[in-house]
């Protein structure tokens, strides 16, 4: 955690849970970390950090409630995600852009078979076999 987020050796000791998550995702977080403790929720993708400069890291985590000496305590093991994220993004623009592609070439791909049987319904009518078979 103290990599992931920026601090130095033991700064995370005593840091109130509110100090971790990102601001715009305070309550999101809060939820997430509540559920766990309570046993209801064991995994959580793409969770909202703060490091400690400010800048938002996004975690997977997984654990649960712990007792130990006597007392409970909320376990859980964290992986950043950045690096995944902006691969899954640029998926997401690939698979975007070859959306706009197929969306263009269906589009010419109908109008083509369109023109072909205007051809054909112009050739019957002056008496000329079709000339593209597809189209009929």
């Amino acid at each position: 955690m103290e990599r992931l987020l920026g601090y130095e050796s033991g700064e995370l000791v005593g840091l109130p849970v509110t100090e971790l998550p990102a601001r715009e995702a305070l309550g999101e977080v809060m939820d997430r970390f509540d559920r766990g403790a309570r046993g209801e929720l064991a995994a959580s993708g793409d969770m909202p950090l703060r490091g400690k400069d400010g800048r938002t890291v996004y975690v997977d985590v997984s654990g649960g409630p712990v007792e130990f000496d006597g007392r409970l305590h909320l376990l859980g093991a964290f992986r950043e995600t950045g690096e995944r994220r902006e691969r899954e993004e640029l998926l997401r623009a690939q698979v975007d852009e070859l959306k706009r592609w197929q969306s263009l070439n269906l589009g010419r791909e109908d109008r083509v078979l369109e023109l072909k049987r205007e051809v054909n319904e112009l050739l019957a009518l002056s008496q000329h076999p079709p000339r593209y078979a597809s189209a009929q």
